[in-house]
Order: C-alpha cells, then sequence, then structure tokens
C-alpha cells in the first residue's frame, strides 16, 4: 500500500515488494517501512544512523530533498570533502581525483556544527535584510502612489479654477490637458502597480526561505544542511542581485506630478496654443536600502563560476547609415526605454535606433563626437574629439545645454551616482555635470572607462590589458591573456563581470570581477570597438567603428 506522501520501502521494492514506507533513513538515503526500519536500526553499522518519519520529511525544503548524501558517479557516499576544489568526495573520486590535493577532510569533520556556523547565520542575516529592505520599498512605492494621486485632485482643481477665467475657445485644450494628466496617472499607477507586485513576489520568496531554513535547522541532519546550502546560497544571491538593481531602476524615481500653466496663456488666453503642461518631476530616491557587503564565511562550500554562466543570444544586428563622410563609431549607449545612440565623430552627430536596428534620426553635433553616456531620461554626456571639452546634450530638441574644459584631451565617459568619470590623457577625472573636479589620478588606461561603485574600469590598448583602479587611483588589479589583442571599449554587468572588446583579436572577452579569471565570449566578430551594457534590460551593444553593430540579450 502507499503512503499519502506516494513512497514505497526501498528495502522491500529491491524484492519486488510494495510496502509502504513509514521512515527515512538520510545516511542511507532510503525509506523504510515499519518492519524493515527495525533490521536496519539493528544493523551495527546503522547504530548511529538517525532515521526520521517520512511526514517530518516531507516538510524538508525542497533544496534539502533533492540533494544526496552519495556520489552521483561512483555511487558511493559521501566520505570525504576536498578544500582546494570545495567538493564533496566519495573514496573513488578521492583516489581517482584527489589524491594529490593539499588538503582534504573527513566529511564529518567539514559537517560538524554546520547550524550554528557562520555561513548559515549570514544566509539568516541576509534573508531578514532582504524582507526589511523590500518591506521599506514597498512602503515607499506606496505612499508615492498615494501622493499623486493627491497631487492629481490638486492639479484638478487649479485647472478647473484657471478654466472659469477663460472662454469657450479653450474647451478643447482643457480636455486635451487632462487627458495627458490623466494617462500620465495611468502610465505611472501601472509602473507602481507592477514594482509592488514584484516586491510581494519576492517577499514571498523570501517567507518561504526563511521559512523553509527553520524547517531545515531543525529536521533535516547536519549533512543535509550541509549539502543543501549551496543552492540556498544561489537563491539569497538572486534575491541580493535583484535589491542592487532596484537601485537603478527607473521604477524607483520619487515621481511628482507638477502643473505648469503657461504664463502666455495667463498674460492672454486667446493667443495661447496650450493650456498648460503636465509634466512628471522626478529625483533620485534617497530611501537607503540596507544591502550589505557580503563577505564569504569559512565554510568550504562550492562556488558558482560567474564567467562560465554568461550566456548570450542574438537579437539583431544591422549597419548604421552612412553620412556625407565616412563613418566612424567611437562611442554608444543605452537608454532606459531601449533606444541606442551611436557617436558618429567623423560626420559631427548622434545616431539613434531602437532595439532592433531601426534607424530613429540623426542629431547633429557642433562638434566631433567621442564617447557618449546616460545622465537621464532626457540628456546624454558626450566627450569632444576635436577640443577638450565634454557637452551635456537634449535628446528631444538636440540642444547642447552646456559644456565644460576637462584641460586636456578627452576619451571615454561615464555616468555613476551624480557624478562623470572621465579618461583623459594620462589621468583620470571625476567632476560634477557642471565640471567641478573632485578626484584626478594618474592611470594607465589609454581610451575606454566605466565606473561600478567605487571602481573604474580601463582598457590599455598598446600593452593588451584591462585596468581596474579604485577611485584613489589605486590599481586594484590587471588583466591580460594572449587570446585578447588590442582590447578598446569595456561595460560591466549586473554581477560585476567586465566585458572587453578586442579589436585585433575579434572577440569579446569576460573578466571575473577579481580580475584573476576571463574567457571569451564570441568570438569571429568584425573589428568590435564600442560595447554596452545594460543592467536593467540586459542588453549588450556591440559595434566597430565603421558601423556595423549587433544587439545581444543576455539570458
Amino acid at each position: 500500500m502507499e503512503t499519502s506522501s506516494g513512497r514505497f520501502c526501498d528495502n522491500c521494492e529491491h524484492r519486488h515488494i510494495s510496502t509502504a514506507a513509514v521512515t527515512w533513513c538520510p545516511d542511507c538515503d532510503e525509506a523504510f517501512c515499519s518492519e524493515c526500519i527495525i533490521h536496519h536500526d539493528a544493523l551495527k553499522i546503522a547504530q548511529f544512523h538517525r532515521t526520521i518519519l517520512l511526514a517530518e520529511f516531507d516538510k524538508l525544503p525542497s533544496f534539502i530533498k533533492n540533494t544526496s548524501v552519495y556520489c552521483k558517479d561512483h555511487d558511493q557516499k559521501y566520505e570525504f570533502y576536498c578544500c582546494s576544489h570545495r567538493q564533496c568526495c566519495c573514496n573513488v573520486c578521492l583516489t581517482e581525483s584527489h589524491s594529490h590535493c593539499e588538503k582534504t577532510n573527513t566529511i564529518q569533520h567539514v559537517v560538524k556544527n554546520v547550524k550554528t556556523s557562520a555561513v548559515l547565520e549570514d544566509i539568516e542575516n541576509d534573508l531578514k535584510c532582504i524582507m526589511v529592505n523590500l518591506d521599506s520599498v514597498f512602503q515607499n512605492r506606496q505612499e508615492n502612489k498615494t501622493r499623486i494621486n493627491a497631487q492629481k485632485l490638486a492639479c484638478m482643481e487649479e485647472i478647473q479654477t484657471f478654466r472659469k477665467l477663460a472662454n469657450d475657445k479653450l474647451d478643447e485644450m482643457e480636455k486635451s490637458l487632462k487627458d495627458k494628466l490623466a494617462s500620465d496617472v495611468e502610465e505611472l499607477g501601472l509602473d507602481f502597480d507592477n514594482l509592488l507586485h514584484d516586491l510581494d513576489v519576492h517577499k514571498r520568496q523570501i517567507n518561504t526561505l526563511k521559512e523553509e531554513l527553520t524547517t531545515a535547522v531543525s529536521i533535516a541532519t547536519d549533512l543535509q544542511v550541509f549539502l543543501g546550502l549551496k543552492p540556498l546560497e544561489l537563491k539569497v544571491e538572486e534575491e541580493l542581485s535583484y535589491l542592487e538593481i532596484l537601485k537603478i531602476n527607473k521604477a524607483m524615481d520619487e515621481v511628482d506630478l507638477v502643473l505648469d500653466i503657461s504664463s502666455t496663456m495667463r498674460a492672454q488666453s486667446e493667443s495661447s496654443e496650450s493650456f498648460g503642461v503636465i509634466s512628471q518631476s522626478r529625483k533620485r530616491n534617497d530611501l537607503e536600502l540596507d544591502v550589505r557587503k557580503k563577505e564569504q564565511a569559512q565554510l568550504l562550500l562550492p562556488s558558482v563560476n560567474t564567467l562560465a554562466n554568461i550566456k548570450f543570444s542574438e537579437k539583431t544586428q544591422f549597419q548604421l547609415p552612412t553620412g556625407e563622410n565616412y563613418i566612424q563609431i567611437l562611442g554608444c549607449t543605452v537608454l532606459p526605454g531601449g533606444l541606442i545612440i551611436f557617436t558618429d565623430c567623423m560626420n559631427k552627430r548622434l545616431i539613434v535606433c531602437d532595439s532592433d536596428g531601426n534607424f530613429k534620426r540623426n542629431i547633429p553635433t557642433s562638434f566631433s563626437p567621442r564617447d557618449i553616456t546616460y545622465i537621464n531620461n532626457s540628456t546624454v554626456g558626450v566627450t569632444c574629439h576635436s577640443a577638450p571639452k565634454v557637452v551635456l546634450i537634449e535628446l528631444i530638441t538636440g540642444t547642447e545645454l552646456s559644456s565644460f574644459s576637462t584641460i586636456d584631451e578627452c576619451f571615454g565617459l561615464s555616468f555613476l551616482n551624480e557624478m562623470l568619470t572621465i579618461r583623459i590623457t594620462g589621468s583620470f577625472l571625476k567632476t560634477t555635470l557642471t565640471g567641478e573636479i573632485k578626484t584626478r589620478f594618474t592611470g594607465d588606461g589609454l581610451t575606454h572607462c566605466c565606473a561600478v561603485d567605487d571602481r573604474i574600469i580601463s582598457s590599455h590598448h598598446s600593452n593588451n590589458s584591462v585596468l581596474c583602479y579604485q577611485t584613489n587611483g589605486d590599481l586594484v588589479w590587471q588583466f591580460q591573456d594572449p587570446e585578447l589583442q588590442t582590447p578598446r571599449d569595456v561595460a560591466v554587468d549586473e554581477n560585476g563581470c567586465v566585458f572587453v572588446t578586442g579589436e585585433k583579436s575579434n572577440n569579446l572577452f569576460a573578466i571575473s570581477p577579481d580580475g584573476q579569471s576571463g574567457r571569451e565570449i564570441f568570438n569571429a566578430l568584425d573589428k568590435p570597438y564600442v560595447i554596452h551594457f545594460d543592467k536593467t534590460s540586459k542588453l549588450m551593444v556591440i559595434a566597430n567603428d565603421t558601423g556595423s553593430a549587433k544587439v545581444y540579450q543576455k539570458k
């Protein structure tokens, strides 16, 4: 007879007998019926096995139940742990693959006190931290949604009051403005609802992980908990990554509705063509998310190979339109809505395309543009090839809003946390949007650069190296590989992995966040020069200087 859990006694099944199982032995990794468990417990080899009722076993989370104490290659029980490879081993594994490893321990020694280990405490703290942050974000977004709805009513009242002073000719303009207001509120409301729903999903996931962890600690064996830590850590890392992405997510902007009644209409209503303007006042959300820097506890668990997990699918490839002169692409960036902007140095223009490669328009410039970086919804920063300056350009009208001198010839440009990072001859600058220099230090990178957290990534095509600096100028790491030749542009993904184009080697390389390892992602490219990775949409754009471009989607 089958149990409610659907399990039969494994020992009886070996004799082709179907008997309902009632007990589970984690050490044997088998279920036993009420009769077989008596014989099991009488065996000398099983005298220290801790059995549990199947009803209790079924309460364990999947990351515990789906692990096995037996080697999948040799069907022998794990007896050892290789600290060098961070891998569990059976006797055969130890003899064949780990006999020369410097440090191996018995599995009993490694899992000792695992339930009170630092790594388990870290996971519990991470889950608590994530839940606190999700609650804060959820409340913050709800308050913002309530505020804009209240502002909507205030705007409507002001519109009605002003409308009384105008004549019937304003009816059509009034309706148009109200429709725009309602449309904005509806669009913003959908954005908030989507984010709140997403936050609620993550909260439920965290609660589930907390409950599963509590159950695992109270029911599972030390070995089961130890083996289940890896998938649990992966899930926690995913949630931590989600919090990091929230920091730069457009949906986290503080949004306010602002009504600006046209001054022309106030002075002479009949000559005005607009009743007013509904705009969205956005500023960076000052809500503090307490995301602690995770330090790996000194429990030798298997690590995740971040580089090995990087996969892309090609979305499209296209050729940028030529201009009066031959095309020369020196930089690109991706906007939050998916638009891609390229700098064409020789034709003094910015080329705007969508993510499918469809040409949208040119934005003429008064200078030869070099590199480009996204500032906000309507503004980009551009370095000048023909003069030592950075120019801020408004995208809707193409107006050059302002510019400032960089003293020396400028190359790469990156924007992060309201600060510009600029690569100039022999040095790096960190400035405000008005050009006020906050930091300057000497560095060996030659052209492009990318700011990430408290570090700056740059390439040096002359000696085929990629360099990482702290913002005080200290060199953190330098990466070189024979397969990476003439590195040009650099970008960083959501996990901190660095992407760099190899112009001479015709490939794309990925480098680990610590700069200790790298691997080729794509080869057979056509002299790739510029690259940009958008962390929100996970779109990556690669182009050569003659305008041949490809768009990839990270999986």
